[in-house]
């Protein structure tokens, strides 16, 4: 009886620990630049680019290149706190990232193409309100979005990074 116990003791704890473990993971692809479609009030469909509407808050990475294939994509993280890679991509270990240097701000839909000296990584931690999803290649971050169904911002360093107008 004492081992059950013990045993579902060990069950409870784990069950009880494993939200908090899953509250961040880094997410490893082999691209050194890419681009992020920051959608901070989502968007409505855009078939130039065959994208469907999407109203939720969120960002969409894509490796650099021309237009938005499907064989391009890295990452898509919301405010709902919904997470997707892309096949291509690995797990990584959550690395501590200086603050984004050179910052700029936004809070409008833009597309912004980060080039990077190594692979880029993604860390994704999720909080109460949605997502945190920091860009770094090492400890150097290139950009970080805070994904949240109201006040969603980017930030982006403007000497590794260029915004420019979101497809529509």
């Amino acid at each position: 009886m004492r081992q059950r116990l013990v045993l579902l003791v060990v069950v409870t704890a784990g069950l009880v620990a494993a939200p908090s473990a899953q509250a961040a993971q880094a997410v490893s692809c082999s691209a050194s630049s890419a681009t992020v479609l920051f959608w901070p009030k989502g968007h409505a469909a855009v078939p130039k680019v065959d994208f469907p509407k999407i109203l939720t808050p969120h960002l969409e990475v894509y490796s650099a290149g021309a237009g938005y294939p499907s064989s391009n994509f890295l990452l898509y993280g919301d405010a709902k706190r919904s997470i997707d890679p892309s096949r291509s991509c690995g797990s990584g270990v959550v690395s501590k990232t200086s603050a984004v240097g050179h910052a700029r701000t936004i809070n409008a839909a833009k597309a912004v193409t980060c080039a990077a000296g190594a692979a880029l990584v993604y860390d994704v931690k999720r909080a109460k309100r949605g997502l945190t999803i920091i860009g770094h290649a090492g400890t150097r971050a290139y950009f970080r979005a805070e994904v949240r169904a109201h006040g969603s911002t980017l930030s982006y360093d403007r000497t590794a990074c260029k915004a420019a107008a979101a497809p529509h």
